[in-house]
């Protein structure tokens, strides 16, 4: 989408020996397709990250699986053979039925030491482009062999082990716009699902072009360390992971209250500078901080993002689902977003995910005060919502769109200037500006725009005004009346 869906959602533990955090957010894709585990016993933690493609299938049904596995038994698994064998079991499970989508997966497991003061054992795995990276607690990396300094390295088709298998068993790989893609389609080589990357090869799973078989690797850590897990949304824009894990750092220590951390808050934060560091894909972060001990926060939280774009049936339709998976409506969601916003304005307009313009256009938009009484008030967001829905027309939705995009020959992609939702100024500085717009002239009747919120639909660069759509009506302003 063009426009991301920037709501979070935060799930935060404090099980046996582990104080962990997690992230989501849709970001720009059309629906969340990842999935996470958490699973903890007395002395160990399995800990593990996965990012769906096609599909949300596969991601969930692995988790899913992965979670009752682990029940069975007081131990982990006892080595890597056994961790290989338990991944590509689970994948045979989910190919056999018949589902197309896949998924990559990173996990660790973490095994307490047996005296208090002692170092951390961890197994960590990887299948595909997801990553684990350890971290000191001042933030820096702690250095591997894996990609960009991590723990793990991505498994892509045109690595030389990967290409090898590839090949060898009867797959190929072709480089479109630079990026590496099994059958010239999978931009990984390792993943859960994907029936149609393992259809040669053999006679084992671990043999085909695409394979579920973990890489594996074991380590120690202090105590004082901690681990972050990531899809590949994270890293897939300009966000190493020196800086993942720094970012990370920073918000532990400024959460830190009373002795509590917030591991959780910590993720959110990830998953918005990769946002901001232009990424397009689903965000997910966890992080397990070592030792016992409790969290800040609730224990699961949905944090609303901007609903500037709600309008657009997609955007509306995506923001609803990820709100679902919450198990909060989309009415419930706007109304949590109107608080949040009408919150950040009385506090400064401070936001990590909107500037305050943003927030002040947004707020305007609202029309209105939502009546006190609790049933009245869910009536008039749903209402909202329906005005939002029936207000703008199909030409109107291409062009909000395009925002941003440069396919559209009159965006400009600042304001003024620009398609999308708009402010009007006052009285006097709309009259001001359409006295000083050579193509207008200032007519008593135009009083009735000021301070009202519209869409801009056109913009004529030539001289400096725009089209301007009014639930009732539209009008051709000039540019520098507009915010």
């Amino acid at each position: 989408m063009q426009k991301a869906v920037t709501s979070v959602i935060v799930e935060r533990s404090s099980v046996d020996e582990f104080r962990v955090g997690v992230a989501e957010m849709n970001g720009k894709r059309p629906s969340m397709e990842d999935a996470h585990v958490i699973h903890s016993q007395a002395n160990w933690g399995f800990f593990c990250v996965l990012d769906g493609h096609s599909g949300s299938e596969c991601s969930t049904f692995i988790a899913k699986r992965l979670y009752e596995e682990l029940e069975k038994s007081s131990k982990p698994p006892e080595d890597d053979e056994a961790l290989k064998a338990l991944a590509l079991r689970l994948d045979e499970e989910f190919l056999s039925s018949g589902q197309s989508s896949g998924s990559t997966a990173t996990f660790a497991i973490v095994t307490v030491p047996a005296e208090a003061g002692g170092r951390y054992q961890l197994r960590i795995g990887n299948i595909g482009d997801s990553r684990v990276l350890l971290a000191r607690s001042d933030g820096t990396l702690v250095e591997g062999q894996g990609t960009d300094g991590g723990l793990t390295t991505d498994h892509k088709p045109n690595y030389k082990g990967e290409l090898e298998r590839i090949n060898r068993t009867g797959g190929t790989v072709t480089t479109i716009q630079g990026v590496a893609r099994v059958l010239g389609e999978l931009a990984v080589s390792r993943a859960f699902g994907d029936a149609r990357f393992k259809e040669t090869g053999g006679p084992g799973l671990d043999e085909r072009p695409v394979t579920a078989n973990p890489e594996l690797v074991t380590l120690e850590c202090d105590p004082t360390d901690f681990l972050v897990l990531v899809c590949d949304g994270i890293s897939e824009g300009e966000f190493p992971n020196r800086e993942v894990v720094r970012c990370a750092a920073e918000v532990l220590k400024s959460s830190s209250n009373g002795g509590k951390v917030d591991p959780g808050a910590a993720a959110a934060a990830v998953c918005r500078k990769a946002l901001a560091c232009n990424s397009s894909d689903n965000l997910s972060c966890m992080i397990v901080l070592l030792g016992g001990g409790e969290v800040a926060g609730p224990h699961k939280e949905f944090i609303p993002g901007s609903v500037d774009g709600i309008r657009l049936e997609e955007y509306r339709t995506t923001y609803a689902n990820f709100a679902d998976r919450a198990n909060i409506s989309l009415a419930e969601a706007v109304e949590m977003r109107y608080g949040l916003v009408k919150e950040l304005l009385a506090n400064g307009g401070i936001d990590e995910s909107s500037t305050p313009e943003e927030l002040r256009r947004e707020f305007a938009a609202f029309q209105g005060e939502p009546p006190e009484d609790e049933a009245e008030r869910r009536a008039w967001f749903e209402a909202w919502l329906a005005q939002q829905q029936n207000s703008q027309h199909d030409h109107d939705e291409d062009s909000w769109m395009a925002e941003g995009s440069g396919s559209s020959p009159c965006s400009t992609g600042s304001m003024p200037g620009r398609i999308g939702p708009v402010v009007v100024v006052g009285v006097e500085q709309l009259r001001e500006a359409v006295e000083a717009s050579a193509p207008l002239q200032w007519e008593d009747n135009l009083a009735v725009y000021a301070g009202k919120s519209g869409v801009v639909i056109e913009v004529n660069e030539q001289d400096g005004t725009s089209l301007v759509k009014f639930p009732s009506s539209r009008e051709w302003l000039p540019n520098a009346a507009l915010r």
